[in-house]
């Protein structure tokens, strides 16, 4: 019983650390006379794919350092529901070898930061919503471009596209909450 308190107890300070970590890093990335303090306050950079983790997020490289970026306003699979390798290798069809553009709109709880993409003149949240790859994320989703989203996704569901062509598809946090 200690031993899994005290590794839960190393988990939660490791994430804390790692959260902190991310925080500098993002700091020093964009510091000039007056450092970021919240994500608003940090610009857009750009980067390329170190690897992708699942189907809405992933890692790039920057300055020598590994960031994690999480995709605003949409939500991929979860990794034991169905269509979630396919919609990982959307993704990655999508970033790999490219140059991308990143714009912060928040840091989620594990320290990633939660982004909009874009690659040329592709976004990649909508790319992945338009190819039945990913859902829009009704709770988070609440910005203008989410209406044009929302049509992405229903033209995708009524063409069958990628996860639509499933039977009782469920969204990721209906899947999480069942569990």
């Amino acid at each position: 019983m200690l031993r899994g308190s005290l590794q839960g107890y190393v988990s939660m300070s490791a994430l804390g650390l790692a959260a902190l970590m991310h925080f500098q890093l993002i700091e020093c990335a964009y510091a000039n006379s007056d450092s970021p303090r919240d994500v608003s306050e940090v610009h857009s950079f750009s980067a390329h794919l170190h690897y992708v983790a699942d189907g809405d997020s992933f890692v790039v490289r920057k300055n020598g350092s590994e960031l994690s970026i999480r995709l605003w306003g949409i939500d991929a699979p979860e990794f034991d529901q169905p269509f979630s390798q396919a919609s990982k290798n959307t993704l990655k069809d999508l970033l790999f070898g490219k140059y991308m553009q990143i714009t912060p709109k928040d840091i989620d709880k594990y320290g990633r930061i939660v982004a909009v993409v874009t690659v040329g003149n592709m976004t990649v949240n909508s790319a992945l919503v338009a190819s039945g790859s990913a859902w829009v994320h009704d709770y988070y989703c609440k910005e203008p471009i989410c209406a044009s989203w929302y049509k992405l996704e229903e033209k995708a569901r009524n063409d069958k596209s990628g996860l639509w062509r499933g039977k009782n598809v469920i969204e990721p946090w209906v899947w999480k909450m069942k569990k």
